[in-house]
């Protein structure tokens, strides 16, 4: 690639577009992980005081795979700012 191009405005621009892109991205990222660690606690809490059985223990513990799964994939996408945002 061209010096020029990379000093070109409308590609600084675009650049900055997809940081900012990115920097919502990292904060929802984080709001999942905090709504997922609720979830986990709770259906924990929930497993342990009712001794769950059958179809309820089943469903129980469906909600903790998926939302360790959403957890898992909220992390992975916090991780990338690194490589993305430049450091402040």
């Amino acid at each position: 690639m061209p010096k020029q191009e990379l000093l070109d405005p409308s590609c600084e621009k675009r650049c900055e577009k997809l940081e900012a892109a990115f920097r919502l991205v990292w904060v929802y990222s984080h709001e999942i992980s905090d709504h997922v660690t609720v979830i986990m606690g709770n259906s924990e809490l929930i497993d342990d005081a009712l001794a769950l059985r059958g179809d309820a223990r089943k469903h129980m513990n469906e909600i903790t795979r998926y939302a360790r799964s959403i957890g898992i994939a909220a992390s992975k996408i916090a991780s990338l700012k690194e490589h993305f945002v430049p450091r402040e």
